[in-house]
């Protein structure tokens, strides 16, 4: 049990990451340093799963806004 609570902590930490790349700049300077050492093949695989992790956070929100209206 307590991995499985460790690895959903994962999870959300690493959805939240796109969240922090736009509204940070330090982040957003560490991350492309990084990108230019690991390649093109990094960063095209970390914006496309960090713009589906904002995505679905942005969902979870709609769903929780819908549950609490209704």
């Amino acid at each position: 049990m307590p991995a499985d609570t460790l690895e959903l902590l994962s999870w959300i930490i690493d959805g939240l990451a796109g969240w922090r790349y736009l509204l940070s700049p330090s982040f957003r300077r560490r991350t492309h340093e990084r990108w230019r050492v690991k390649g093109w093949t990094t960063a095209f695989t970390e914006i496309l799963f960090g713009g589906l992790a904002m995505t679905f956070t942005l969902f979870l929100l709609w769903v929780l806004v819908v549950f609490l209206k209704g």
